[in-house]
């Protein structure tokens, strides 16, 4: 009889003890005292809501991880954006309001020369001819100027001598419209007759 109750004070201290170790395998632990490593998260473990807020900073993101297919559609805005940030060739073709070509000309005994261009459209420089008295064409590689273009034309401002006295040349103007892909060029002294001079010109889109 003795042996029988000690046989079951050794299975209840048994049992007692493998439930002791069941109780302490299954408690939870604090989190405090885990050092998880990234070689225990599995794939697609860390989800967004698992984030707290601002807890992604700056230092943690790898170079050019942040691509254009990640970023919302407005999330960058005017105060997110640098001091110099967007230059002229980051803003796109057609954007209203920017010029995407353009130059200055001066003539010289009827001979326009280009003296300072840009073009967007293509990495040639545009180029100007005469036509005639006054009659400019300037082609703009890369594109091809149509009637729904926007451009601007504007006589370089002259002096000439008048009696020995410098005297600047008012009411000239000069005009321009498509003609065959180019741009052609009008220009008008203050008489009305057609006379050959500088023009500075704009092509905001083609």
């Amino acid at each position: 009889m003795e042996q029988q109750r000690n046989r079951r004070g050794v299975v209840t201290g048994v049992v007692g003890l493998v439930a002791g170790l069941l109780i302490a395998v299954s408690a939870p632990v604090a989190a405090n005292h885990l050092n998880v490593k990234t070689s225990d998260l599995v794939n697609g473990a860390v989800t967004t809501p698992k984030l707290a807020k601002n807890a992604v900073k700056p230092g943690k993101i790898a170079k050019g991880a942040v691509r254009a297919p990640k970023i919302a559609a407005g999330a960058v805005r005017t105060g997110k954006l640098a001091d110099g940030a967007v230059t002229t060739r980051k803003v796109a073709i057609g954007t209203d309001g920017v010029a995407q070509a353009g130059g200055q000309v001066i003539v010289q005994f009827a001979n326009p020369v280009m003296t300072t261009s840009f073009n967007r459209f293509g990495a040639a420089n545009p180029v100007v001819s005469t036509v005639g008295t006054g009659i400019y064409d300037v082609e703009i590689p890369g594109v091809s100027i149509s009637g729904t273009a926007i451009y601007q034309v504007t006589p370089s401002f002259t002096i000439q001598l008048v009696n020995q006295v410098p005297t600047p040349l008012y009411n000239r103007h000069c005009t321009a419209l498509p003609n065959q892909g180019k741009l052609r060029v009008r220009c008008w002294d203050n008489s009305g007759s057609a006379a050959h001079m500088g023009f500075t010109f704009l092509v905001v889109r083609r």
